[in-house]
């Protein structure tokens, strides 16, 4: 996580295909010496999310800790999803999300992303190509977009074919924080 800031995991606790249950867990490790503090805030979705609760914590150097189900667990939500912002001074604070569901014969499946900062957002102007995104008899990819803004604002996504085709294409809106 470069400072000020992260996005970290989306999906807690909300109902997907098939009744499944997504729960999100956050990871945060303190890879200096000296002590760290910083802030976890719930984002929301479809929402401003300058209003979100935010709870802050202190990791000695050195130390890490483990979230699991973020969203029950730090903000008491059973039934939710969003983006995490997590936000620090320190520029020695690792952060991931891990997202999953239960599977009732393989155990679990998800997937773990790690936060990204300041020098990963997408500035007004330029363009970024997420490569892996698709949809079969056996898969579907699920794009998620945050906006790590403090402004409303509109995004163009466009879905490509391998030759380069446009399957389709339209602007998002995304409100402040979300």
């Amino acid at each position: 996580m470069t400072p000020p800031h992260g996005q970290g995991g989306r999906d807690t606790g909300a109902p997907g295909d098939a009744g499944a249950t997504w729960t999100t867990d956050l990871f945060v490790a303190n890879t200096g010496s000296a002590e760290a503090t910083a802030g976890v805030k719930f984002l929301g979705h479809n929402v401003d999310g300058r209003s979100g609760v935010e709870k802050s914590f202190t990791l000695g150097g050195g130390q890490a800790t483990t979230w699991a189900d973020i969203l029950g667990s730090v903000f008491s939500l059973s039934t939710d999803w969003g983006a995490i912002r997590v936000s620090s001074s320190s520029p020695s604070l690792l952060v991931s999300g891990q997202t999953w569901t239960p599977d009732s014969l393989t155990g679990t499946y998800g997937q773990n992303v790690p936060a990204f900062g300041d020098a990963d957002l997408i500035r007004a102007g330029t363009a970024k190509t997420i490569l892996g995104v698709g949809e079969g008899a056996l898969f579907r990819t699920n794009l998620i977009l945050a906006n790590a803004t403090d402004a409303a604002l509109d995004v163009d996504v466009a879905l490509l074919a391998d030759s380069g085709e446009t399957l389709g294409s339209g602007p998002l809106a995304f409100c402040r924080l979300e």
